[in-house]
């Protein structure tokens, strides 16, 4: 399977994670935010690893894709229990769906998040490192989901 294929397969699950939709999931495009959506996830290569497979005639790649978390900043307290509902969600869902809802032929092995970037805080004073879109404020986490694909190769001479 491509990267392309897998990043649309994750974002087709994570439109089904609860509080997300389709219109709040993103390929790498950020412009959502300056149409005020919240929560938005941003998705965005974030490199892959290939290796042979000890089965002949195949390799394993893992696809890693940075899953943005986006949520309009209003109080601490909020932001703190939003991310912590939708992180667990995230999880949940790709637990739910390890395959991310492909055939079992297809290549997809298994997705799982693998670590994590905790929201920023700046240096001086512990604020918030907020994105601005307009008037809004915006705190970020980043997951990364890594996607193990078996692809089969052609053996020549």
């Amino acid at each position: 399977m491509s990267y392309a294929t897998c990043e649309t397969a994750l974002a087709s699950q994570l439109a089904n994670v609860a509080g997300f939709s389709a219109g709040q999931v993103s390929l790498d495009d950020w412009t959502p935010l300056d149409r005020g959506i919240n929560p938005l996830l941003v998705l965005g290569y974030d490199g892959f690893v290939s290796e042979p497979s000890t089965f002949d005639a195949e390799y394993l790649t893992t696809w890693r894709i940075a899953v943005n978390v986006l949520v309009r900043y209003q109080r601490d307290d909020q932001l703190h229990t939003d991310m912590v509902a939708y992180r667990q969600a995230i999880f949940d869902r790709l637990a739910a769906y390890p395959r991310l809802g492909t055939a079992e032929d297809s290549g997809i092995m298994v997705s799982i998040v693998t670590d994590g970037e905790p929201l920023t805080k700046r240096a001086t004073g512990g604020a918030l490192e907020a994105i601005m879109a307009g008037n809004a404020r915006y705190a970020q986490e980043v997951l990364h989901v890594a996607i193990q694909d078996e692809q089969d190769y052609a053996l020549s001479g």
